[in-house]
């Protein structure tokens, strides 16, 4: 009997030491989770202002140089076009699964990824919010209807690869490893389609 109670509290005191020192690697990993967010934001802000500082130079240039309002009103439209394009193209995308979506919730939802793909980390930031307020409205086939989120960022990809593939026609000749660059555009291109 006493070797079983000499078991039982080292059994327990052993159990103890478990639970604490869970409780304390909780807490560093809540205090962690709390730190790091913050962190953040000062390591970025130090790297840009490194990058204008070893860049001020050509800053001042920049601000020398006369605006040419023509093309700067140009690339605008066509970055606003290219990007309407895209909220279409995963309207069709939606609306061919039978869904009740409006194009007007299409450029909402679409420009609310938008917003996502430069707040949040990562590149599909922006898709896994369209995905998530997509399948809030939907209630049935929720499966169909994030594929479509998936799909149309396969479809970038493929016409992305498609317009790289017809510039490959117009590159110069003196640019390293153009064969290969040209083969993996043109593969993208055809095995995507």
């Amino acid at each position: 009997t006493i070797r079983r109670m000499i078991h039982c509290k080292s059994s327990l005191d052993h159990k103890v030491f478990i639970a604490q020192k869970e409780h304390r690697l909780s807490q560093d990993t809540a205090l962690w989770k709390r730190i790091i967010p913050w962190l953040k934001w000062p390591v970025a802000l130090g790297l840009i202002g490194f990058l204008i500082h070893q860049n001020r130079a050509e800053f001042i240039k920049l601000q020398q140089r006369e605006i040419q309002w023509h093309f700067l009103i140009l690339g605008f439209l066509l970055c606003v076009c290219s990007t309407m394009a895209t909220f279409i193209r995963w309207y069709l995308l939606v609306w061919a699964q039978r869904f009740p979506f409006r194009v007007r919730d299409a450029i909402r939802l679409g420009f609310l990824g938008c917003l996502f793909n430069y707040v949040a980390p990562g590149s599909l930031g922006g898709d896994v919010v369209k995905m998530g307020l997509l399948l809030q409205h939907q209630k049935e086939r929720r499966l169909i209807a994030a594929s479509t989120v998936v799909l149309d960022r396969v479809l970038g990809l493929v016409a992305l690869m498609t317009v790289g593939a017809g510039a490959s026609f117009f590159a110069p000749d003196n640019i390293q490893d153009r064969a290969l660059i040209n083969r993996a555009l043109w593969t993208g291109t055809l095995g995507g389609g």
